[in-house]
C-alpha cells in the first residue's frame, strides 16, 4: 500500500503508481492521527512539504520502506529517523528548477515595470508614466547556486542583468561558476551590499536562525527588492517589514512564508509593496509531470524490487 498524504494530480497518481494499491487523501497533511492510522500497513508514504515525517510518525508505520518527496527539499523529513529504520528517500532535486527560475524572472520583470499596479489602475483609468526601469546593467545577487540558482543565473544573464552569487557549498573551481557566468562572491555581506535584486535559493536547515535577519537586511544596497522562492524560514519577517517601512527594501516577492498560509491580517500579506503567491513558484504542469515520474515512478520501482518487510511490533 502507498499512502499519498498531500496534493498530487490524480491522473499522475494513476499513471505512475498503477497497479500498486494506494490511498490518496491530501488532508492527511493536517491530520497526523488519520495519517498514522493510514500508515499501519503502508509500505510507502508520499508527501510534499507540509507533512512532518517525524520519528514518532515513522514508529507508527511498521511496514514502511520508502518515503517519496514530491519536490527537492527534505526539511520536513527526519532523515536520521528514516535512516535508522533503513527507509529509503526518493526526491526530485532539480525537476522544478525551470519553473522556479521562470517565476523569479517574471517577478523581477513585473516589479521593474510596475506591472501589477498598472494592471489594477487600467481597469478604471489610463495613467501613463515612465517609472519603469530596464534591467540591463542592474545587479542580481543569488544566494545559492544549486539547480534553481543556476537556472536563474543563465536566464537573468540573457536579460542583461549582472549576476553575482554567494554559495558556501560550492568550491571556487566548481564548474557551475563558469557554466552560468555568475561571479562568485565569497562573503554574503559583500554580496548583499551590491544587490539591486536579491533572490534566495539555499535550503533551510531546521533549527537555524533566519539567514536574512535585521543586520543582513541592513547590509543590502538601499532600495533592493527581495525575492524568496526557497523557504519562509530564511527571512526574519519582522525585520523585513521594518526594512520595507524604512525604505531599505523597496519591495518583496514572497512565494514562501514562515506560516503557510499566513493569516488574513498578516502585515506582509497586506503590504502594498509585497507581492505574495501561495507557494506555487515550482508548480507548473511540466514540472509536476517530471516530479511525479521521478518520485512516484521511483517508489513503484523500489517496491517492485524489494520484498515487503516482515511484521514488527510497534
Amino acid at each position: 500500500m502507498v499512502v499519498v498524504a498531500e496534493w498530487c494530480p490524480p491522473h499522475l497518481l494513476a499513471r505512475h503508481l498503477d497497479p500498486l494499491p494506494y490511498r490518496y487523501h491530501p488532508a492527511w497533511a493536517e491530520d497526523p492521527i488519520g495519517l498514522a492510522a493510514a500508515l499501519a500497513d503502508a509500505r510507502a508514504l508520499v508527501v510534499r512539504n507540509r507533512t512532518p515525517v517525524t520519528a514518532a510518525l515513522v514508529d507508527q508505520a511498521p511496514a514502511l520502506q520508502v518515503v517519496g518527496r514530491l519536490g527537492s527539499g527534505l526539511d520536513n523529513l527526519d532523515a536520521d529517523a528514516l535512516s535508522r529504520r533503513g527507509i529509503a528517500i526518493i526526491a526530485a532535486p532539480g525537476e522544478n528548477a525551470v519553473a522556479v527560475a521562470e517565476y523569479v524572472l517574471a517577478a523581477i520583470l513585473a516589479a521593474s515595470r510596475e506591472l501589477v499596479p498598472a494592471f489594477a489602475t487600467t481597469r478604471t483609468g489610463w495613467e501613463r508614466h515612465a517609472r519603469g526601469r530596464e534591467l540591463a546593467g542592474q545587479t542580481l545577487v543569488l544566494v545559492g547556486l544549486g539547480h534553481v540558482g543556476r537556472a536563474v543565473a543563465v536566464r537573468a544573464s540573457a536579460l542583461g542583468l549582472v549576476v553575482l552569487a554567494y554559495d558556501p557549498r560550492l568550491a571556487p573551481d566548481h564548474p557551475a561558476w563558469a557554466a552560468t557566468g555568475a561571479r562568485r562572491i565569497p562573503r554574503l555581506e559583500d554580496a548583499l551590499a551590491q544587490a539591486q535584486w536579491l533572490s534566495l535559493h539555499l535550503p533551510a536547515v531546521p533549527g537555524q536562525p533566519p539567514l536574512l535577519d535585521a543586520r543582513r537586511l541592513g547590509r543590502l544596497a538601499r532600495g533592493a527588492h527581495v525575492i524568496n522562492t526557497a523557504r519562509g524560514s530564511l527571512i526574519d519577517e519582522g525585520a523585513l517589514l521594518a526594512a520595507l517601512q524604512s525604505g531599505q527594501v523597496s519591495g518583496a516577492t514572497l512565494d514562501v512564508r514562515q506560516v503557510e498560509p499566513p493569516p488574513p491580517d498578516d502585515p506582509l500579506r497586506c503590504h502594498a509593496r509585497v507581492q505574495s503567491t501561495p507557494h506555487l513558484a515550482g508548480l507548473t504542469q511540466e514540472s509536476q509531470g517530471r516530479i511525479a515520474a521521478r518520485v512516484l515512478g521511483g517508489v513503484r520501482a523500489f517496491l517492485h524490487s524489494h520484498r515487503p518487510l516482515p511484521a514488527r511490533s510497534v
